[in-house]
């Protein structure tokens, strides 16, 4: 069985020495909307249906939107002034099942299942956002900033915007046979829906997660579909069972040395010895040693 993962740039977090027939490519801004168009800037759309007719059995795994939900959202209302945010999401999600369902009708004999994998949380603090953003969507930023500010932009807000997508292109995928929608967003965030620092990258205008972060996330979302993934995840709780179980047993009693023809004493695991050196002495032959 082959594993094909397709994405953006956050998708390279899956590249990795992996038995088995393993095959991954990213297209560095990628979009979902650019799904529908074969001769895109990208080219993503024509590649992933091109490599899903190879005649072996696969299971394929396409992560995109974090461009469509980061920049391009931003770029249109930095160049068309704000717009109704559930209508733009809605005509990605349109967009995303329109060309899942086409692939598996085009390559069904070869496709085993179509795993859909839902956009990060943004990473860029509010200090960053607007000239990071700026550039990547090659707006001015004296421009970009004077429209994209004008609706709210916090980062928390963002981070609630990532949430609404996803939940938006949940709904497009849910209750399908051959097809199926994984998200780890709500495992990034705090209570409040804020991206957790744990998960930021040291240079701030990196709008990646932190894949040693994240990568754990998906193997556990995606093991019953990546076998390597479902052995990883059973060890990794297993070493953390393990590393509970020592934290929480009680420290044993410590066995005295006995005196000659006499049992030794168990020195109670609370009894702490005592560093004085006249103390020493009375507290070794009280738990059965003479120095």
């Amino acid at each position: 069985m082959m594993m094909m993962f397709f994405g953006d740039s956050h998708s390279r977090q899956f590249q990795s020495d992996n038995p088995g027939t393993w095959a991954h490519v990213s297209f560095s801004g990628a979009t979902m909307k650019g799904l529908r168009r074969d001769k895109s800037k990208v080219g993503h759309s024509r590649a992933i249906r091109t490599m899903s007719m190879i005649p072996v059995q696969k299971t394929v795994f396409i992560m995109l939107g974090q461009v469509d939900m980061d920049v391009t959202f931003y770029r249109d209302v930095a160049t068309r002034g704000a717009f109704d945010e559930t209508e733009f999401f809605t005509e990605r999600a349109m967009i995303y099942r329109a060309f899942a369902d086409g692939l598996l009708m085009m390559a069904e004999p070869f496709i085993t299942h179509v795993c859909i994998l839902g956009p990060q949380v943004t990473t860029l603090d509010d200090d960053v956002f607007g000239s990071a953003t700026a550039a990547l969507a090659r707006v001015p930023e004296e421009d970009f900033k004077r429209e994209v500010y004008k609706i709210d932009c916090s980062h928390v807000e963002r981070c609630r915007r990532a949430k609404r997508f996803n939940d938006i292109v949940a709904d497009w995928f849910s209750n399908e046979e051959k097809v199926s929608f994984h998200r780890i967003d709500n495992d990034m965030v705090d209570e409040n829906y804020l991206i957790r620092k744990e998960f930021i990258r040291p240079r701030k205008t990196d709008h990646h997660a932190r894949n040693d972060m994240t990568l754990p996330l998906w193997q556990d979302r995606l093991q019953d579909f990546v076998p390597r993934y479902k052995h990883i995840v059973a060890r990794r709780h297993a070493h953390k069972l393990a590393l509970a179980a020592k934290a929480s047993a009680p420290a044993p009693a410590v066995e005295a040395l006995a005196l000659v023809g006499e049992p030794a004493a168990a020195v109670p695991a609370n009894e702490a010895a005592p560093r004085d050196e006249n103390a020493v002495q009375a507290w070794l032959k009280r738990w059965g040693r003479q120095a």
